[in-house]
């Protein structure tokens, strides 16, 4: 029981850090290949499209133009905040957080919270984190909280890096009720 248990936790684990990757990097080389510049605090959306089984991915996205709080900063790169359709009808939520994080175990998910404008921040362990940077919702949670931050100036995000320091960065999410009707209508919801 406890194996098979671990099994499909590595699955998980797996699968969500292939996600992530695909992510980040079909977003950022859509772009380059499509000479389009990312600014930011804009949404830029793209289409991305599996060279194997045609399959296609809808992404929409944004840089922030705050430098966060990484206090051991061992990446040297901007945050970036967005949401993606794949070809299965799944939405995902994503923030690549510009630094290392604290990597989840099978036992439980690190606690990442956010704060949307004034609001009272939220503390949820319904986060997942990939193997390096990346927080990831997925599912019907991610569009729970597409809903409940659509109509939000900023996203502010925090969890913890790989030495159990704070990690904080803030999103201008401007926008992201017209930018995400393109994952709506891929993913058919609303």
């Amino acid at each position: 029981m406890l194996k098979s248990a671990l099994l499909q936790v590595c699955k998980m684990k797996i699968v969500v850090a292939l996600l992530a990757l695909t992510f980040v990097f079909a977003f950022t080389s859509e772009i380059g290949a499509n000479a389009q510049t990312m600014y930011p605090d804009e949404w830029t959306s793209t289409v991305t499209e599996n060279a194997l089984t045609d399959e296609k991915t809808v992404i929409i996205g944004r840089l922030s133009s705050d430098a966060g709080v990484c206090p051991n900063r061992r990446l040297k790169r901007g945050a970036f905040v967005g949401f993606s359709c794949n070809a299965n009808g799944q939405t995902s939520f994503i923030v690549d957080m510009g630094c290392y994080l604290q990597i989840y175990n099978y036992r439980t998910n690190p606690s990442v919270t956010y704060r949307v404008d004034k609001n009272d921040p939220v503390s949820s362990r319904r986060f997942m984190i990939n193997d390096r940077n990346v927080v990831i919702l997925n599912s019907s949670h991610a569009i729970e909280f597409a809903k409940e931050i659509m109509n939000g100036e900023d996203l502010i995000v925090s969890t913890l890096d790989y030495n159990y320091s704070q990690v904080i960065t803030k999103f201008a999410i401007k926008g992201l009720d017209v930018a995400i009707a393109e994952i709506q209508k891929a993913c058919n919801w609303k």
